[in-house]
C-alpha cells in the first residue's frame, strides 16, 4: 500500500480577501441613476484556480450486467465533465454623484458561485477598468473547453450610447459603465454591447455556453444576442430591466440579483437540482413581483433557446442573503421575549423524556473540501453533492459547507445550530469527505498513540493542524449540541478514519450512534478523480439495496452491502470500517421513496459507456496502482507537533 505522506506546509494556496476600498473625486456624468443611496461595505476578490481533469487519469471501467456491477477494459474516450467559469464585475462609484452598493451583490454572487465550485475572476470598482475586463475575458476565455459555461456578472451603472455604425434598430447602443484608473467613470471608459461581443468571439470557444447577468439600468439588450456576430453560439442574457429603464437598487444590493437568489433558495427547497435557465427566469420573475413589486421588467434574451441548464445551482439547502437577514431580524425579536417554560413540546431539547410527535425529521451536515487552491487537491465536493441528493430524495433537512467555507468555527457553529433542532427520536447525520489527518494523542486514550483529525481550512482554504478538529473535539461538539435521544449517524470518506468519531468515549455513553468510515486509522482513503471510493460504494449500496424492493433496513446492512461493492467494484485496499454504540441495528433513514440510481451508474449511461475510475497496468506485471491526487512529496511531516497530513490516495488492489 503507498504510504501516508504530510507536509501541511504544502497547502497554502492563497485567496485574495483584500480590502479594494479607495475614495475619488466625483465625477459627472449621463447614465441610469440607482433607485436607492449605498450601503458601506468591503470589497474583495477571488482568483478561480486550475484543477488537474481526472478524466485524463487512468483507471478501470465499471459495466451493469442484469443488476450487478462488473469489470470491463478502460474506456479513455469519456469526456470531462464541463466546468462553470464566472466573471464578476461589481462596481459602487463611491465618490461620484451616484453611488450604489453593487459590491454586495458581487459578494452575493461570488457566495453562489463558490458552493456551485464555478471557477470565478472578479474586478472590484476602480479595478473594473475596460482594460482589466478585456484582460480577464481573454483569460477565463482560453480557459473554456466546448461545452463548457462562462458566466458574466455585471453590477453597476448601465448607458445608453449613439449606435448608428452598429445597426442598432433605435439608433442606440447599451453599455457597462467600467471606470478609470482613478474610479472616475465617463463614456470614455465604457464598454459597448458590440466591443463585449468582440472580446468574446476573440477568446471564447465557440462550443462554449454563455451566460450573461447584468444587474444594471438600460440593460435589456446590453448583449445584443440578435447580431450576427452571435451566430451559431448558444447565449442566454437575462438583465434588470428594458433598455429605456433603470434598476432599482436597496442600499445593500441590486433588487435583481437579490430576485435571482431568492429563486435559487425557492428552487433548491423544491428539491430541484436541475433547472434549465428558462426555469431560473420565471421563477426569478415570480420573486420579484411577489416580494419587490418593482416597477423594473427583468428581461431575457437566448440563442437559440432559455432551454440551456442553469450552471449555477448549489446542492442541499441555500439561504439567500436576504433571508438571512429577515432570520437574523427575527431571531433578535424572538431573543427578546421571554423563553419558553423547559416543559414546553415546541422546545426540541425539552428533556430526556420528551414525546415524539409525527415521523422523525432527518437533520443533516455535510462537509466537503476540494482543497483547491492546494497542491493536494481532490473531488469531495461532488461526494457532497451526491449524497445531498440522496438526502433531498429523502426529505431532509440538509446544511453544507464546502470549501473555504469549512472552517472549524462555521462547522462548530452549524453543528450547534443543527443539533438544536434536534428532538427525541429524530437522526442527525454528520458527513464528511476531504482528507483526515493523525496527530498525537493528547489525553491517552488511543492505543495507537494518535488522535484522528478532520482537516478543515481556514478562511482562505489554507490548511494546518491549527485548522483540524480531533476526534475528541469532534465527539464533545457533537454530544454537546444534540438531544440524548438524537440518534447519531456519522460518515467519513477520509484517510484515518476508522475511530474518527471516537465512540469508546464514555462521552457517548448513552447515546445511539454509529459511525462509518472510508478506511481503518492507520490506512488512506480512496479518491477516484470523481469522488470518493467510499461514498460512490456507499450510494451504490443504497442502490442495489433500492434494487432489491428493500424499503427498510439497518446501518449494519447497508454497511455491509457498501464492504460488498467495494470489493466487487473497486476491490481497493482501503478497509471500510464501522463502529457502532450500542450496536448497528439503527435503521438507516435515507431510503428513497422511489426506484433510485446511484450517481457512478446514472452518468455513465449506456452500459457500454460506463466510465473508466480506478485501475491502469503498471510495468506489465499486472499489479494495479492509480495517480495520487493529493501531496506529492511522501514522509513530509509537518512543523507542528510533529504531525502528517494525510492524502486521500487513488490506489487499487491488484486483480
Amino acid at each position: 500500500m503507498l504510504s501516508a505522506c504530510g507536509a501541511c506546509s504544502a497547502c497554502t494556496g492563497r485567496i485574495c480577501d483584500e480590502d479594494h476600498r479607495s475614495r475619488r473625486p466625483g465625477a459627472e456624468y449621463s447614465l441610469a441613476p440607482p433607485l436607492a443611496p449605498s450601503a458601506e461595505g468591503s470589497f474583495w476578490s477571488d482568483v478561480g484556480h486550475e484543477r488537474r481533469s481526472a478524466n485524463s487519469l487512468p483507471a478501470p471501467a465499471l459495466a451493469l450486467e442484469t443488476g450487478s456491477l462488473l469489470f470491463k477494459p478502460p474506456d479513455r474516450s469519456v469526456a470531462r465533465p464541463p466546468r462553470v467559469h464566472m466573471i464578476i464585475c461589481a462596481l459602487d462609484y463611491e465618490d461620484t454623484r451616484f453611488p450604489s452598493s453593487c459590491s454586495q451583490s458581487g459578494r452575493n454572487m461570488m457566495e453562489l458561485a463558490r458552493r456551485c465550485n464555478a471557477r470565478v475572476e472578479s474586478l472590484y470598482n476602480n479595478e473594473a477598468t475596460v482594460a482589466n475586463v478585456g484582460k480577464i475575458i481573454r483569460e477565463v476565455g482560453s480557459r473554456c473547453a466546448a461545452g463548457d459555461v462562462l458566466v458574466f456578472f455585471y453590477a453597476g451603472h448601465g448607458a445608453r450610447v449613439p449606435g448608428e455604425a452598429f445597426g442598432d434598430v433605435d439608433s442606440r447602443e447599451e453599455a457597462f459603465c467600467f471606470v478609470d484608473q482613478k474610479g472616475q467613470t465617463s463614456s470614455a471608459c465604457w464598454l459597448s454591447d458590440a466591443d463585449l461581443a468582440a472580446l468574446i468571439k476573440s477568446h471564447v470557444h465557440p462550443e462554449a455556453e454563455l451566460i450573461f447577468l447584468a444587474d444594471c439600468g438600460c440593460s435589456g439588450a446590453v448583449v445584443d444576442i440578435n447580431k450576427s456576430v452571435w451566430s451559431g453560439r448558444r447565449v442566454v442574457s437575462i438583465s434588470g430591466c428594458q433598455e429605456r429603464q433603470p434598476v432599482g437598487d436597496m442600499g445593500a444590493g441590486g433588487k435583481f440579483t437579490h430576485a435571482l437568489l431568492l429563486a435559487m433558495e425557492n428552487l433548491c427547497s423544491r428539491n430541484r437540482p436541475k433547472c434549465t435557465i428558462g426555469e431560473v427566469y420565471a421563477q426569478i420573475l415570480a420573486v420579484d413581483d411577489a416580494v419587490f413589486h418593482s416597477a423594473q421588467d427583468i428581461t431575457i434574451q437566448a440563442r437559440p433557446s432559455d432551454s440551456m441548464r442553469w450552471p449555477l445551482m448549489p446542492f442541499g439547502t441555500f439561504t439567500a442573503p436576504l433571508s438571512k437577514t429577515f432570520e437574523q431580524q427575527e431571531s433578535e425579536v424572538v431573543s427578546a421575549s421571554p423563553p419558553p417554560p423547559a416543559s414546553s413540546p415546541t422546545s426540541p431539547r425539552s428533556g430526556v423524556g420528551a414525546a415524539v410527535t409525527g415521523p422523525p425529521t432527518v437533520h443533516m451536515v455535510i462537509c466537503a473540501l476540494d482543497y483547491a487552491n492546494t497542491k493536494c487537491p481532490l473531488t469531495c465536493t461532488l461526494d457532497g453533492e451526491n449524497i445531498a441528493e440522496l438526502a433531498s430524495l429523502c426529505n431532509a433537512k440538509i446544511n453544507t459547507l464546502v470549501n473555504e467555507d469549512a472552517t472549524v468555527g462555521k462547522v462548530s457553529d452549524l453543528v450547534h445550530q443543527v443539533g438544536s433542532r434536534c428532538g427525541a427520536g429524530d437522526y442527525f447525520i454528520f458527513y464528511y469527505a476531504g482528507h483526515g489527518a493523525s496527530l498525537p494523542d493528547q489525553d491517552g486514550d488511543e492505543e495507537d498513540g494518535k488522535d484522528e483529525a478532520f482537516c478543515f481550512v481556514d478562511c482562505n482554504g489554507r490548511t494546518s493542524p491549527d485548522c483540524w478538529l480531533r476526534d475528541d473535539d469532534f465527539a464533545k461538539l457533537v454530544t454537546s449540541s444534540v438531544h440524548p435521544e438524537t440518534k447519531i449517524i456519522i460518515l467519513a470518506d477520509c484517510c484515518h478514519s476508522g475511530t474518527v468519531a471516537d465512540l469508546n468515549k464514555t462521552v457517548w455513553s448513552g447515546y445511539q450512534v454509529v459511525s462509518i468510515a472510508g478506511c481503518k486509522d492507520e490506512q488512506t482513503s480512496g479518491d477516484t478523480g470523481k469522488g470518493g471510493i467510499f461514498t460512490h460504494s456507499f450510494l451504490l449500496a443504497v442502490d442495489e439495496l433500492c434494487r432489491q424492493k428493500r424499503t427498510a433496513y439497518s446501518l449494519g446492512e447497508l454497511y455491509r452491502e457498501t464492504c460488498k461493492i467495494d470489493d466487487t467494484v473497486f476491490r481497493s485496499v482501503q478497509d471500510i470500517s464501522i463502529q457502532a454504540v450500542p450496536d448497528d441495528s439503527l435503521p438507516w433513514p435515507l431510503v428513497p421513496p422511489t426506484q433510485y440510481v446511484a450517481p457512478l451508474k446514472r452518468d455513465a449511461g449506456p452500459p457500454e459507456r460506463l466510465p473508466t475510475l480506478l485501475h491502469s497496468s503498471v510495468g506489465g506485471q499486472g499489479n494495479s496502482v492509480a495517480d495520487k491526487r493529493a501531496l506529492r512529496s511522501p514522509d513530509v511531516v509537518a512543523t507542528k507537533g510533529g504531525c502528517c497530513f494525510c492524502r486521500r490516495e487513488r490506489h487499487a488492489r491488484a486483480p
